[in-house]
């Protein structure tokens, strides 16, 4: 099975389209950026007043980044390595909390820096053995990159050279105000393949609905039976957005939510449940005394393999 895949009917690129104009400074290395939501990259990156432009090409393909298992990232750094864009070091990591709560993390290769920043957010650092890029990948990528983007400017390389794509696609979460929108890049070598139409306007697209479904089980504790997301709009930030506009709107008092997690749509939904802050359940004791029989998490022993009974603690 070869690296995850992703086309577009149409895609977007806010600016010129001249790739060498884009600075020193980019996410998405030498490439033209490209992504489905102009609208919300116009305001994110501070483009307003940039033209836009309608790119397709037919048969397009992209790597999935965000989709890549553990044993294909290392694959990928293995190429990186041998081909000189990659190297061993040891490296700094430093973890906080951001304004909202998130988990974060910085990568230092100097320690006294990383302990500068760590005092600063009251935390430790901790020493990490990562890969860093070398001068030959900022050469060929064209923009400064650090021990965090370093990966991701490798995949515009790979996708280039080894896969023959268009580009990289990140299918990362729609939510403006956190500056994070979906977003790719079509490589060097492919941007004169794709038809590019000025546009000087385009209507903002409409959300599709995503549908969910809960019970009040008792005032402490609520039951998500189910959330579904339209297919074609899975993994690009709908479920998350609906998920968390629906938590914030609970009422004051509930205190746990419980859903029960399997294999469902694209895959296993677990992930996903974690990513929103929940946990598996082990033991019955952490399930909520109210769930009765109709509810599926009544009783752990009943939850198939590959199943999971799982709990998000509200503050």
């Amino acid at each position: 099975m070869g690296e995850p895949t992703l086309s577009f009917s149409e895609i977007f690129h806010v600016g010129t389209l001249n790739p060498k104009a884009k600075g020193r400074e980019s996410l998405e290395g030498a490439g033209l950026s490209v992504s489905e939501h102009p609208e919300a990259w116009t305001r994110i990156a501070r483009l307003g007043g940039l033209p836009w432009w309608r790119l397709t090409k037919p048969g397009n393909r992209f790597l999935d980044a965000l989709a890549l298992t553990d044993a294909r990232r290392e694959g990928i750094e293995a190429w990186a390595v041998k081909h000189g864009y990659l190297k061993p070091v040891e490296a700094y990591r430093v973890e906080f909390f951001d304004e909202e709560g998130e988990p974060r993390y910085m990568m230092f290769e100097d320690r006294d820096r990383a302990e500068f920043e760590a005092e600063s957010y009251e935390t430790d650092v901790e020493p990490a053995n990562v890969l860093a890029p070398t001068e030959k990948l900022e050469r060929r990528v064209g923009v400064s990159t650090d021990l965090i983007s370093a990966f991701d400017h490798v995949l515009t390389v790979y996708a280039e050279d080894v896969m023959g794509v268009d580009g990289v696609w990140w299918m990362e979460e729609l939510d403006v105000p956190s500056l994070s929108a979906p977003r790719g890049v079509i490589v060097p070598s492919m941007v004169g393949s794709w038809q590019a139409k000025r546009v000087k306007r385009i209507n903002a697209r409409k959300n599709p609905d995503a549908r969910l479904d809960w019970h009040r089980v008792s005032d402490e504790s609520v039951y998500l039976d189910w959330l579904e997301v339209p297919r074609s709009y899975e993994r690009r930030g709908l479920g998350a957005r609906t998920y968390k506009e629906w938590e914030a709107k609970l009422p004051p008092e509930v205190q746990h939510v419980y859903i029960h997690a399997g294999n469902v749509g694209r895959g296993p939904s677990r992930p996903f449940w974690e990513r929103m802050g929940f946990y598996v359940v082990e033991d019955e004791d952490d399930l909520s005394p109210d769930l009765s029989d109709e509810y599926v998490l009544a009783m752990i022993e009943d939850v198939s393999e590959g199943q999971y009974a799982m709990r998000k603690d509200l503050e």
